[in-house]
């Protein structure tokens, strides 16, 4: 009789390989079937105006403080850099996509950075989402309040209550959607809300309603003492990188396979999603470039965090201004939910090998809408923990971690050019993210002296 050959022991690597591979399977079993049925995928305009609306969100509120915090000449290079590293890290996690199969954090950080890893890094991802999602209710409780104060009824609801009824009737149904696609038309309402804002604020900034007695406010090149503000608050801004692999798979939906970016195919849908970042970022940039002079420029040192704040209450464009960004943030906050539910769905339901179903994505999205819900009634104003959210969460997620998951690629599937990009990302994120960091818990410590 001969004896059965001895079993081979699966390495380290091979398992998490296979460990990879079956998260990238589940993963495409669970692709929408709003991309499924479409072959061509999103259409670029579509794809466009979804990922403008995603990184606008309620960013533009801040912008002006962010000038203020930099100064007029530091917030401008500010934007600059961080519109070239938006563009490439959102690019960087194309090329992810292309070359490993995968359409989500988790999967591509467990075929570069293993599986162990790769859960930190979708942690990392949930926390930021959810920070952006309890911030969104805050905004609306104001923002709506403030309308009801203006039209006398500001006894008829408080704060805590507009955000409730604003996120239960609105926020939570459009966060049940399948797929980012299906968001479309909110997204351009979004949109067409942002854009009113960036007009008034120019209308106001010309027309010198706020204008003191001793002309316009002094404005300053650089304010090195408060400039460490700056970058979390544009890193938020552009934060949607979050939501790039799920819109690539919208965008090309006959992606999924390893190296298929060597295909003519995958080359083609590469070019198409690059245009789609390169638009989306440029809008924004204008728009958050407009709006932040404008705004500086107007209240000087003055300007506040949330640069409403900064006009009087009984301003009739005000008014509308408030009800237009209550909408775009209505628009931002289920597109953000769309990821911290397939985030949680990776964490927590995918490893049981459960798979996306209607009900299933139904549920994850009440329950985190409703804990998103639940933190912003309770706290109120979350301060010093939402700045904490940019250089914490936000710059690993948008800078550091596709870099470092590109550059952990075999060398065969790195380009210079984008190898080169990744240390540039990765580096700049870390210096800039420690740098917030450090003047936030400065601000704080100091303000409770």
């Amino acid at each position: 009789f001969r004896s059965p050959a001895p079993q081979r022991r699966a390495m380290p690597s091979e398992q998490a390989l296979s460990v990879a591979l079956s998260d990238a399977t589940v993963e495409a079993n669970c692709r929408t079937i709003a991309c499924t049925r479409n072959a061509e995928g999103l259409p670029v305009h579509v794809a466009v105006t979804t990922l403008t609306q995603n990184i606008l969100g309620a960013g533009v509120l801040a912008l002006p403080f962010a000038m203020r915090s930099a100064g007029l000449a530091g917030g401008l290079l500010l934007l600059g850099l961080v519109f070239v590293l938006s563009v490439l890290s959102m690019g960087v996690l194309v090329l992810l996509g292309n070359s490993l199969g995968t359409f989500s954090y988790k999967a591509s950080a467990a075929l570069t950075l293993g599986h162990q890893t790769s859960m930190a890094v979708e942690i990392w991802v949930l926390c930021y989402n959810l920070g952006i999602c309890i911030a969104y209710p805050i905004l609306l409780g104001d923002f709506l309040f403030a309308l009801a104060n203006h039209f006398g009824a500001a006894a008829l609801c408080s704060r805590k209550g507009w955000m409730t009824v604003a996120v239960t009737l609105i926020c939570w149904p459009l966060s049940c959607a399948p797929s980012l696609g299906g968001l479309r038309w909110v997204s351009t309402l979004g949109v067409a809300g942002i854009l009113f804002c960036a007009l008034a604020v120019g209308k106001r900034f010309f027309d010198g309603s706020y204008e003191g007695p001793d002309g316009p406010p002094d404005l300053a090149a650089f304010e090195l003492g408060t400039f460490g503000n700056c970058f979390p608050i544009l890193v938020g801004a552009f934060g949607a990188h979050y939501n790039i692999p799920a819109l690539y798979q919208e965008v090309a939906p006959g992606a999924g396979a390893r190296d298929w970016g060597k295909t003519d195919a995958g080359q083609a849908a590469f070019r198409k999603m690059m245009r789609v970042i390169l638009y989306a970022v440029t809008i924004s940039s204008v728009i958050y470039g407009w709006v932040g002079l404008a705004v500086y420029a107007t209240f000087g040192s003055s300007t506040k965090s949330d640069f409403t704040e900064n006009f009087r209450p009984g301003d009739g464009l005000l008014v509308v201004v408030r009800a237009t960004m209550a909408c775009a943030i209505c628009a931002s906050f289920p597109l953000t939910m769309v990821s911290a539910r397939a985030a949680a769905f990776n964490i927590l339901l995918q490893p049981r090998g459960l798979v996306m179903t209607s009900w299933l994505r139904i549920l994850l999205a009440t329950s985190l809408t409703a804990f998103c819900l639940g933190v912003a009634v309770v706290a109120g104003e979350l301060g010093t923990v939402l700045a904490y959210n940019g250089s914490v969460f936000g710059t690993p997620v948008c800078f550091i971690a596709p870099a470092v998951m590109y550059l952990l690629q075999p060398r065969a599937s790195q380009k210079n050019y984008w190898r080169a990009a990744s240390v540039v990302c990765a580096l700049s994120g870390a210096v800039f993210g420690l740098l917030g960091v450090v003047v936030v818990t400065a601000e704080a410590v100091n303000g409770k002296a």
